[in-house]
């Protein structure tokens, strides 16, 4: 049965030992720590993606009052003019 690369790979490591153990701990370390920043960035990301969705609700609903009365005010206007054209 052919090894797996894992165990292929855990072989060159041990054979040409201590700085290749080294290096290979490293790395592990090194990936870690990225991990660990890719998250924390990830979640600096979801915050202010979180942030701008709450504003643009906010700016939606504001315009959407304004349109609303904007329809008001229209409605209003043509109500005006036509009693002031009934009047005159």
């Amino acid at each position: 049965m052919e090894p797996t690369l894992i165990a292929k790979a855990f072989e060159v490591i041990v054979s040409t030992g201590p700085v290749a153990m080294i290096l290979v701990i490293a790395v592990w370390w090194q990936t870690k720590g990225n991990q660990a920043l890719v998250t924390e960035l990830n979640k600096e990301r979801n915050d202010r993606l979180n942030g701008m969705d709450r504003e643009l609700q906010r700016l939606r609903d504001r315009s959407d009052r304004c349109e609303a009365d904007r329809i008001e005010l229209h409605k209003q206007l043509a109500n005006l003019l036509s009693n002031a054209s009934h009047h005159a």
